[in-house]
């Protein structure tokens, strides 16, 4: 009967525990579950069990308590906030605790405490607001910070004023990065300044990288690749195209490309366009569909990988190769994603179906693959973010257009081209 007493008394703290706002609710699970051990122990008792099944719960529950308080032991001390840097750092982060009620927690009021008192003593720190906050260690050299999102990917970089999230994701024998860009009127397409048009082998177009594509946009700062193009050169010799002459129909800030020239499925080829309307929500299409009056640009690849939240998945795209797409969240974010491939960084690439788990795992609604492999590119303000595939190129193979996210306060009103 006593330890049935115990094991009610320490059940009934472990709740008031949990309940009272003092920020020590794993102390009351913990007692929780001691109370439930002493109730195996008192039930064991009286059904008189051997005692070795006693002695085992006992153990168990000590070797759990010894690792749990070990942990938190250990969070608290390398949590520590008692030691600031003599030098004032970049930015500054206040990890959160609980909310109990409409007021902070203990653990959560002394962070704010301390950051308070340290951005008295440091006010340079904001001397661009919050809302200016610059973070980049993005670079192909770059670490990448000690900040991990919610879904536990590694923050690479934080551009506050132009609304980008870089976060690595990677796995068993691959590695990519992931821009979500939360202003999706920013996103268009842009293209090489010599862009060529429709079929003809001996066009006199040339591509451009992904990095030069992005320049050419009145205000770009982050672009992928996007269309494909034909990959065989003035003389003939297939895989040595200057990525000039684009493959299917294209529109880039109203102007449109290769206006009779649709890709077209056959055999395993399935291709699909992407349109940006001016609601600034991003569609995929047959290309057989007409074009959306409301559309302000668009391409054409294969495949489409998430329509209306909904992954499709084509068995046709299931080699470890390079990876690249686009898509937007439920949340209206842009999602660039890139993975290496092909033996960069240690990375041999994915298959379709990984990449659009990736995306849904930011709530993805639509997205379509881009062109990949020694072009799929990702460079932002300045440099690459990723290896090309290739080996030898820092640059990518030249393209015909990319997608292209250009800096916050640029003027999405300015005047689309004309018909080409």
């Amino acid at each position: 009967m006593t330890l049935l007493i115990f094991a009610a008394f320490f059940a009934v703290l472990g709740i008031v525990c949990i309940l009272i706002p003092f920020h020590i609710g794993m102390t009351g699970i913990c007692l929780l579950l001691l109370a439930a051990v002493l109730a195996a122990l008192w039930l064991l008792k009286r059904k008189n069990a051997p005692k070795v099944w006693g002695r085992i719960l006992i153990a168990l529950t000590a070797l759990s308590m010894t690792v749990i308080f070990g942990a938190m032991a250990a969070i608290i001390v390398q949590g520590r906030d008692d030691v600031m840097p003599e030098k004032a750092p970049k930015f500054v982060v206040v990890l959160g605790a609980q909310i109990q009620g409409d007021q902070p927690s203990l653990t959560l009021k002394k962070r704010l405490d301390r950051a308070y008192e340290y951005l008295t003593e440091h006010p340079e720190t904001l001397d661009n607001g919050w809302s200016g906050i610059y973070i980049n260690e993005a670079g192909l050299n770059d670490n990448g910070t000690s900040i991990y999102t919610t879904q536990g990917e590694q923050v690479l970089a934080i551009d506050a004023p132009n609304k980008i999230l870089f976060v690595r994701v990677k796995g068993s024998g691959w590695r990519g990065v992931l821009a979500i860009a939360k202003d999706p009127s920013l996103l268009c397409i842009g293209t090489s300044a010599n862009i060529s048009q429709g079929t003809d082998p001996f066009s006199k177009g040339s591509g451009q990288t992904v990095g030069e594509i992005v320049q050419n946009v009145e205000g770009g700062i982050l672009g992928i690749t996007a269309s494909g193009f034909i990959d065989v050169s003035p003389n003939g010799v297939l895989g040595q195209g200057n990525g000039g002459r684009l493959a299917g129909y294209c529109m880039a800030q109203g102007a449109e490309y290769n206006v009779d020239y649709h890709a077209t499925n056959s055999g395993w080829h399935k291709f699909s366009r992407m349109e940006l309307h001016d609601d600034n929500l991003m569609y995929i299409k047959a290309t057989t569909d007409p074009i959306s009056e409301n559309c302000t640009d668009a391409f054409e690849f294969e495949p489409a990988m998430i329509v209306d939240g909904e992954v499709l998945v084509n068995e046709w795209w299931s080699e470890l190769n390079p990876r690249s797409c686009i898509g937007q969240s439920d949340k209206y974010e842009i999602l660039m994603l890139v993975i290496e491939g092909r033996g960069a960084s240690g990375s041999w690439g994915t298959d379709i179906a990984h990449c659009a788990e990736i995306l849904k795992n930011h709530n993805c609604e639509q997205a379509i693959n881009v062109d990949g492999g020694a072009s799929g590119m990702m460079w932002y303000n300045g440099e690459y973010l990723t290896r090309c595939a290739n080996g030898v190129s820092s640059d990518g193979r030249p393209v015909p257009n990319a997608c292209v996210y250009r800096a916050a306060g640029y003027d999405s009103d300015t005047p689309s081209g004309d018909t080409q």
